[in-house]
């Protein structure tokens, strides 16, 4: 049980990590790094960092409820710990590529979303995910298309696929989305 953590005591360890993640994220990494070990603990075994948005820029970012999930620049990923990042999104403009967490962070990836990604941003990505463990991806004007189909080659367990761009010029493509409609009884991953 919790103690020493103030009005923050009475509530049980679901509850906080609840109110954690409901936080800008700034504001989650001072709780779990700066309060108190018991908040790590909590932020730790409950995920609180197992959705990350990151940005190059913050006006690139849409709205204030996507700005307090995101990160713009980071440089030091230490506050992520042994956390498995499940969803990550990123969104990335004029070349500038975002800073990734380490690989060892990335391997439980099952949704990735990326929005006008640099080519480096998605060679880094194909080097560090386990595209096979990818339930979900979504694609809206990627740069480096040859790494994105690479990426999409390797996404064995993907049940769905969003794309908003025109990959029709590749052929790679075409036999990719026909291979997956072979495991998924005809279906398109669309």
């Amino acid at each position: 049980e919790r103690t020493g953590t103030g009005l923050f005591d009475i509530l049980d360890d679901d509850m906080l990590a609840e109110l954690l993640s409901r936080l800008p994220m700034k504001m989650r990494i001072v709780f779990a790094k700066s309060l108190c070990k018991q908040f790590a603990a909590v932020a730790y075994t409950h995920k609180v960092f197992k959705v990350i948005c990151l940005c190059t820029q913050r006006h690139v970012c849409d709205t204030k409820e996507v700005q307090d999930k995101t990160l713009y620049t980071v440089g030091n990923w230490s506050f992520l710990g042994a956390t498995q990042i499940e969803e990550l999104s990123i969104r990335d403009r004029r070349g500038q590529a975002v800073d990734l967490p380490p690989a060892e962070n990335l391997k439980g990836v099952t949704k990735l979303a990326l929005s006008h990604v640099s080519a480096p941003t998605v060679k880094k990505l194909n080097k560090t995910i386990d595209a096979s463990k990818l339930k979900e991806l979504d694609v809206e004007w990627v740069h480096g298309v040859n790494d994105t189909i690479a990426l999409l080659t390797k996404a064995h367990s993907l049940e769905r696929l969003t794309l908003v761009q025109d990959f029709s010029h590749d052929y790679k493509l075409s036999k990719i989305i026909d291979a997956w409609g072979k495991v998924h009884c005809g279906f398109p991953p669309l």
